[in-house]
């Protein structure tokens, strides 16, 4: 189980609180550079925080919280002995710490022992048991060991100690749905509302739970009283768009869009949103020129320099330079399956059909079952001779592509050529 940097984050809970005693000079200062790692942390500036952190350290020894700080970075980046270490230090000298047992239990999710983890949340609970973030993973998992129950009573605990806090409801919300119980999750997230009436993200999350339930009328009501309470919520925007679009409504959804990108013109999300649009009505050059519009402000895009390039080299033009933008994408997100697609099929289209292999080869670890990414690693395989696992992904491929798997036709023929039954 990988554990986000936001999480990490969590974790630290009360670490930075300051102490009830009086401070000295030196003790303030020591938890103003606490507070100023966590505030790193929070905004992503890990290495700066893990500095600041080892700063601290090397001053005062005894500072625990910068230790369980560290230790929140190596749990995030999956060093699974430094954090340990890290970690069995603190509960050496404050064994009464719970902080330091809800990362315990952090690490042993890590290392996938829910069983000692949930003990180990358990104990951080007891230990304080206003302490909320060990509530959230205690109801996770037993909500992920079917242990209902559990979950939905440490679900109401966290409603009861954070009223206004998403985490409760959406955890409850989320196990009742598990329990195909859609009218008990419903109620649960009215609550939140009722709660919390200034949030607009209550009514994101009953929005996205009535889209999901095939009720778009009710997620566009819902995004409607969002959009009241805050008309220049960009999310809210962006969400009705999305929703207009599916519908097959594309002037409100882009209306909602242009509005998004006026409300915030320094997020692309809504100009990218717009490009989709064009390019699910056909319009391919206004799509073109919306996702360029997108890199000459944000040129490290992942999406818009993958769209750019997937334009170019669909439409047999530039080759040169949508590769690139393909590489230009992967680099922004070694995580993006469609900027390794398209660089795979870029090399495919240029004859490069090893380069193509390995670019494809790791689109499909990214995103396996996928027929699209199928088909064009089948195809880059038959060039290299690899014909039975070639032909294998070109079966895929066609069974599970549907009439509009992209180039079927040229997927067709590769297969027929490998013998496959028609």
């Amino acid at each position: 189980m990988k554990v986000a940097l936001a999480a990490a984050v969590a974790m630290l809970g009360t670490v930075a609180l300051l102490s009830a005693e009086p401070l000295t000079m030196k003790a303030r200062a020591v938890d103003e550079r606490l507070q100023s790692a966590v505030t790193m942390l929070s905004e992503g500036k890990v290495k700066e925080a893990d500095a600041l952190f080892v700063q601290i350290l090397n001053d005062d020894p005894a500072q625990l919280q910068a230790a369980l700080g560290r230790a929140s970075i190596a749990v995030s980046q999956q060093r699974v002995a430094d954090a340990d270490r890290a970690i069995s230090m603190v509960l050496a000298k404050r064994p009464e710490m719970a902080e330091a047992h809800n990362m315990k239990g952090v690490l042993l999710l890590l290392k996938k022992q829910p069983d000692a983890a949930r003990a180990a949340f358990a104990q951080a609970t007891k230990l304080n048991p206003a302490y909320v973030t060990p509530h959230v993973h205690l109801g996770m998992i037993a909500r992920l060991q079917g242990d209902f129950a559990t979950a939905g009573s440490e679900y109401d605990t966290l409603i009861k100690l954070a009223p206004r806090s998403p985490v409760g409801y959406i955890g409850k919300a989320e196990m009742l749905m598990m329990k195909r119980d859609s009218a008990g999750a419903y109620k649960v997230l009215n609550a939140w509302k009722a709660a919390d009436p200034k949030s607009v993200l209550a009514h994101h999350v009953l929005a996205n739970v009535y889209a999901a339930e095939k009720n778009p009328k009710a997620a566009m009501d819902e995004l409607n009283a969002a959009l009241a309470k805050a008309p220049k919520n960009t999310t809210t925007l962006v969400a009705l768009g999305d929703l207009h679009g599916a519908g097959g409504q594309w002037k409100p959804a882009m209306d909602r869009y242009r509005e998004a990108m006026a409300a915030d013109p320094k997020d692309p999300t809504a100009e990218l949103r717009l490009g989709d649009a064009w390019i699910a009505q056909g319009n391919r050059a206004d799509a073109m020129e919306t996702y360029r519009h997108v890199l000459s402000t944000h040129p490290d895009n992942a999406v818009a320099n993958n769209n750019v390039a997937w334009l170019l080299v669909d439409g047999g033009k530039d080759h040169v330079e949508a590769l690139r933008l393909a590489k230009a994408a992967t680099k922004a997100d070694p995580t993006y399956e469609d900027a390794f697609d398209t660089l795979g099929w870029i090399h495919y289209r240029r004859g490069e059909f090893a380069e193509a292999v390995t670019a494809l080869q790791k689109a499909k670890s990214l995103a396996g079952g996928r027929p699209d990414i199928s088909g064009h690693l089948g195809l880059a395989l038959a060039k290299i001779g690899r014909n039975k696992e070639a032909l294998t992904e070109l079966t895929f491929a066609l069974s599970n592509g549907g009439p509009n798997l992209p180039d079927r036709a040229e997927v067709e023929k590769s297969a027929a050529a490998l013998g496959a039954k028609p």
